[in-house]
């Protein structure tokens, strides 16, 4: 896996590398959140490898959701349609207004962003085929799971959520395999073997 990465940017390499050093210290409490912050940077960033551009976020969905929820309360604190006693009630009045569009925006952006995560996999994962095959919709779009799934766990590893020793190898054996058997399928390593066979025969003769 380092190999197959190095051959393209020594820089993940090293972020695969860094994590699997973590993975080997489980003596260190914290073993597991610094392996995983290592995968999500090599997953968030793998897309590189074949230097293509990918559009930057527009933001981080905390920041949405605390300036949401700033824009919220002033609404509620400033409208005539809310009180502490009777809640909502009677009609919308500008304060109350921008409130519900504060709220309204928060969630477009999520959907909007959701979007742009699940296009960023899509790319990722046909940078990482070197074989150029192009494949069907369906199947990408059960890898773009896979692997949007694979990355929320190491996410929330990083985040302290709990997890264990045996599901983390699992998780990092399965990115492994998705990564190498697209930078490296089978096929692509036997004919690599076939062609030095023949320059060394060639070099006897």
């Amino acid at each position: 896996m380092f190999l197959a990465i190095a051959e393209h940017d020594g820089e993940l390499a090293n972020w695969y590398l860094g994590a699997r050093m973590a993975f080997a210290t489980p003596a260190n409490p914290e073993y597991l959140v610094y392996a995983a912050h290592s995968v999500r940077e090599l997953m968030s960033n793998l897309h590189k490898i074949a230097g293509v551009p990918v559009k930057a976020d527009t933001g981080r969905l905390n920041d949405r959701f605390d300036a949401m929820k700033t824009k919220w309360e002033k609404a509620k604190r400033n409208t005539t349609a809310f009180t502490e006693e009777e809640g909502w009630h009677g009609e919308i009045d500008e304060h109350a207004r921008r409130g519900c569009e504060a709220v309204d925006d928060a969630i477009a952006w999520d959907a909007a962003n959701r979007v742009a995560w699940k296009e960023r996999h899509l790319e990722t994962i046909r940078v990482l085929d070197v074989s150029g095959r192009p494949l069907p919709a369906w199947i990408e779009k059960d890898f773009v799971t896979q692997w949007d799934t694979l990355r929320t766990y190491f996410i929330r590893v990083a985040h302290r959520d709990p997890t264990t020793r045996e599901d983390f190898e699992a998780a990092l054996d399965t990115l492994e395999r998705f990564v190498l058997e697209r930078l490296r399928p089978r096929t692509y390593s036997d004919q690599t073997t076939l062609d030095a066979l023949i320059r060394e025969a060639e070099g006897r003769d």
